[in-house]
């Protein structure tokens, strides 16, 4: 029992740092979508799609982070079932 406890004390670690990296590449992304915002209210539409074509850089991140984050907890999930 103790080495079940350890390994779901090892996923939870795991599952928080994906999680903050999850976060901080969303937080980048609200940023750019901001800015981009802000380059089309000033009417640089050029700058605003530029700011923006890093989010197709980042969006197979975001998927990989968050299946990441699901297939360690339903990992966990069926650990604590056997």
């Amino acid at each position: 029992m103790k080495n079940l406890t350890s390994n779901m004390d090892v996923k939870a670690a795991c599952i928080t740092a994906n999680m903050v990296m999850l976060d901080r590449l969303l937080l980048n992304c609200v940023h750019d979508t901001a800015c981009a915002i802000e380059a089309m209210k000033q009417g640089n539409q050029n700058l605003a799609i530029g700011t923006l074509m890093s989010l197709e850089h980042v969006q197979p991140k975001i998927n990989t982070l968050t299946a990441h984050i699901l297939l360690m907890h339903r990992t966990a999930e069926q650990e604590m079932r056997s």
